[in-house]
């Protein structure tokens, strides 16, 4: 599980190089990328794949 995770990490790193918020080009999907602790956020999401 660790080593699937960093292999997840590193990926979402890669597209999130230049700033906190990458939006896809898949409708919905987008990448966050913080550099420090944030505080911690609610939301809620709909269920999709």
């Amino acid at each position: 599980m660790e080593a699937a995770r960093g292999a997840l990490g590193k990926s979402i790193a890669r597209w999130t190089d230049n700033g906190e918020l990458y939006t896809t080009a898949v409708p919905g999907l987008s990448l966050f990328r913080w550099e420090e602790p944030t505080e911690p956020t609610g939301g809620m999401y709909e269920p999709s794949i």
